[in-house]
């Protein structure tokens, strides 16, 4: 069962990045926001090439020491993996673990768009979850991929 949340509300500038918060189906987890630069609009339409970057904000709902990010898209009914990336959460997303319980974090990650990726439309899942399997976030945003 998916859920819309948030709405294109806020920008927020960071570092050369013009992060908009956007409207998102929720797969699971529990979180506050999701930021997308760039993407003024739903979907995103991302060039070819590019690097896009999302952020989410999130309240650990018990004590994680090992996490695990999956940015998978939706190709003719299959999701499937995002090549390069990374997914570990806990280097180089602005996380540093273990994370503790009933505190609030920002997860940050980037990819660049190869230009052997299909051109289409359609959803991207980005979400995290323990070692466990507990789900910390899960999102879709639909997304256009263009020459």
């Amino acid at each position: 069962v998916c859920f819309v949340g948030s709405l294109f509300v806020i920008s927020v500038t960071t570092a050369n990045a013009e992060f908009t918060t956007i409207k998102h189906e929720t797969c699971g987890g529990n979180f506050n926001a999701v930021r997308v630069d760039p993407c003024p609009t739903l979907p995103c339409v991302f060039k070819k090439g590019m690097s896009f970057k999302m952020e989410t904000d999130f309240t650990a709902d018990k004590n994680l020491d090992t996490l695990r990010m999956k940015l998978i898209g939706n190709i003719g009914g299959a999701w499937l993996p995002f090549p390069g990336f990374r997914k570990n959460a806990c280097r180089k997303h602005g996380l540093t673990c273990p994370l503790e319980a009933g505190k609030q974090y920002t997860l940050q990650a980037s990819l660049k768009l190869q230009p052997s990726f299909p051109t289409l439309e359609t959803d991207i899942e980005w979400s995290m979850s323990s070692r466990d399997n507990h789900t910390v976030f899960c999102f879709r945003v639909p997304i256009k991929l263009v020459d």
